[in-house]
This record gives structure tokens, C-alpha cells and sequence, in this order.
């Protein structure tokens, strides 16, 4: 019998040594308002003793709402174009008077005095860096992930560490980024910590650098900076979100927690003049 969820099915004799298709299984994830992971097991059994088994988790993801139309202001086309009722500016246009959160790839003006004003910055990575200012420093080496036995050399990353943050929208983590994650991490350079000073920076997702030089480094920080608010992410939006509804739920996840009337206090909170000397 082949045992799962919604019962078992018989397959009939399976001769040992060879590769038999017992069955097909189709089926829908239950209608959820917040995403979950859901585990499938399948069970080969003969009689009552059990005689393989595997078992797969499932990641079910709703399309969350956008944020409130004429609050959220960028010049990123596909920001607005994933998050209906955001405004797309035309290129070097200010954030109009209405807006309470600017999308942007750079930390150069105007977009320093809009969150100097009070403003909530979401600051994205661009998928080309060459060329952009107020960049953030990127964590040194590759993006690559080393394990044994491809540990060789002194950069790269070795794992995530992942924070509950209301930003994430109740996506589901076991404190670390599954598989889940992997179109947006992969090719991603995280942030580096150590610009801002040690300690000043509490990350949501961490990098673990390297085990021999352990950089301090991040996919996703929060910061109070003056009177505004900075989430900053390098997961990789702009190239995931149409195919990734783990990428469409989090990037509007990340909108809708900036577009509140208040925000929860920050974990860490830094100057204006500190910020500028962080960037790169």
C-alpha cells in the first residue's frame, strides 16, 4: 500500500530491485490567509510492517494584499507593477507629500531626505550594482554556500539565521532560511554589518559568513534611523516575484508592515550622520 494523508492505495506486488510507479498523487493545499508549511508523507508498506517511506515539506502561500493605494511611492517599474495602488515616479522625481513609504535601490538622495523627513525607506538591492550610488557595503567573497568538503579558501556563506520581525508577514521559519528561500537568497550578496559598528545592527536574516572569518553580514535588517524607518533587503525581488509566490508575498509583506500608522519600536536605532557613513 502507498499511505498518505487521505488514506492508502494498494499498487499491487512490487518486485524487489526494480523502479515501479505505484501511483500519482494530485491534490490542493487547504485555502489559508497566511502561508504555512505542510508536510507530505508517503508510506510503502507490506501488510502491516513498513517497509520505506518519504516524506516532503510544502510551502502553501495566499497572495497577500498590497499595501493601501497613494501611500507607497518608488521609481522600481516592478514594484509597483507586483503591488498594485503603488506609485511609480518618473526617474529623479521627489516622493509626493502623500507618500509614507519610498521603494528605492539607493541610499542617495532624495531618498536620505525623505527618511531624515520621517519617512519609511524600503531599500532593495539592484540586480547590477556598477554604476549605482548609496550603496550599502556588500559582504566580501561570493555568494556561493561552502559545506564540506567545499570549505576551501577564506569567504562565502555558510547558513542563515532567521528572526521573527512582523515585516515577514507570519511566513514560517524554523529560525533559518529552508528551501523555500533559495530563488531569493541564491546569487544574493547580503549586506555587511560591520560599517554601522559592532553590535549596532540586529538582522531579521543573517548570513553566516565563513567559518574562518565569521563576517558579520545580513539578507534583511530593520532600523530606526532619526525620526524614519529603514528595512533594508537583498533578497532578489525584481527577478523572483512574478514566478515565486514566496517572493510576491513577502516583498507586499514587507510594503504593508511599513505602511502602518504606527510601527513597533526598532531594535536598533541609528543617526543620519551614521548612516551616510555607511555607505559604500
Amino acid at each position: 500500500h502507498l499511505a498518505g494523508s487521505g488514506g492508502s492505495v494498494r499498487s499491487g506486488q512490487i518486485p524487489c530491485g526494480t523502479l515501479t510507479r505505484a501511483m500519482r498523487l494530485e491534490g490542493r493545499l487547504p485555502a489559508t490567509d497566511r502561508p504555512r508549511a505542510v508536510l507530505l508523507r508517503c508510506e510503502l508498506r507490506d501488510g502491516g510492517r513498513l517497509v520505506a517511506a518519504n516524506e516532503w515539506r510544502i510551502w502553501g502561500v495566499p497572495e497577500a494584499m498590497p499595501p493601501p493605494a497613494g501611500i507607497v511611492a518608488t521609481h522600481l517599474p516592478f514594484v509597483a507593477e507586483a503591488c498594485p495602488g503603488v506609485e511609480c515616479l518618473p526617474a529623479g522625481a521627489r516622493a509626493p507629500n502623500t507618500a509614507r513609504v519610498l521603494v528605492t535601490v539607493t541610499l542617495a538622495e532624495p531618498a536620505l531626505g525623505f527618511l531624515a523627513a520621517g519617512g519609511r525607506v524600503l531599500l532593495l538591492s539592484p540586480e547590477r550594482r556598477e554604476g549605482a550610488p548609496g550603496q550599502l557595503a556588500r559582504g566580501g567573497g561570493q555568494t556561493l554556500y561552502r559545506t564540506v568538503p567545499f570549505n576551501a579558501g577564506r569567504d562565502g556563506n555558510m547558513g542563515t539565521v532567521m528572526a521573527d520581525h512582523p515585516a515577514l508577514g507570519g511566513f514560517p521559519h524554523e529560525g533559518w532560511c529552508d528551501i523555500c528561500f533559495e530563488p531569493m537568497i541564491s546569487g544574493a550578496w547580503p549586506f555587511a554589518l560591520r560599517p554601522f559598528g559592532r553590535g549596532r545592527v540586529a538582522p531579521i536574516i543573517r548570513s553566516i559568513g565563513h567559518h574562518l572569518t565569521m563576517e558579520d553580514k545580513a539578507y534583511m535588517f530593520e532600523l530606526a534611523v532619526g525620526k524614519g524607518r529603514l528595512l533594508a533587503s537583498s533578497l532578489r525581488m525584481e527577478p523572483t516575484w512574478r514566478t515565486d509566490p514566496a517572493a510576491r508575498y513577502l516583498l507586499r509583506s514587507f510594503l504593508r508592515h511599513l505602511s502602518a500608522a504606527t510601527l513597533p519600536e526598532a531594535r536598533n536605532r541609528l543617526t543620519i550622520a551614521l548612516l551616510r557613513r555607511a555607505i559604500a
